[in-house]
């Protein structure tokens, strides 16, 4: 059997990354961005809400948005 994909909301997140081979640290950045470009700049996510939404780790979630923030590709609140 196949690798069993994190991403079940609709699965449609993007096609693209059941395709591609990365990291999980990679796909988890893609679907919170995502998810993030779904939301108008007034609304507000929070990383357990993804993290609950995505099935996904909340802790490497936070970890990860942690480093998108100190990259400067997003802002956290």
């Amino acid at each position: 059997m196949g690798e069993k994909s994190i991403i079940r909301k609709q699965d449609l997140i993007c096609p693209v990354l059941l395709m591609l081979k990365i990291s999980k640290k990679i796909e988890y950045a893609l679907i919170a961005l995502i998810c993030m470009s779904d939301k108008s700049e007034a609304e507000l996510t929070t990383i357990r809400e993804m993290s609950n939404s995505f099935n996904l780790p909340v802790e490497l979630l936070g970890k990860i948005m942690q480093r998108l923030t100190n990259s400067r590709i997003i802002n956290l609140v």
